[in-house]
């Protein structure tokens, strides 16, 4: 099982915090960091994973002195899928 968690803040930015993430799209990047963390996992077996199955989402809210976040998980099981010769 692999999981990545990314905390992003959903409540009112300051004015530097949103000039400076202005193009920024954190959503994508939580996404982003699931797929290259999920590129350099191993199976059991000791091979390189090449896909993810069972792929999961949570999410939750929690406030904190810097404002409210979303704390996105995403979690999947990692495999080895390979073509068999019948």
């Amino acid at each position: 099982m692999i999981t990545n968690r990314r905390s992003i803040q959903i409540s009112q930015k300051g004015l530097l915090q949103s000039i400076v993430d202005r193009n920024r799209n954190e959503d994508q990047e939580a996404y982003d960091g699931f797929v290259a963390h999920a590129q350099n996992v191993r199976c059991p077996s000791g091979q390189m994973a090449n896909a993810v199955i069972g792929t999961r989402i949570s999410t939750s809210t929690a406030q904190f002195s810097e404002g409210t976040m979303l704390i996105v998980t995403y979690y999947g099981t990692a495999v080895r899928i390979e073509p068999q010769n019948v």
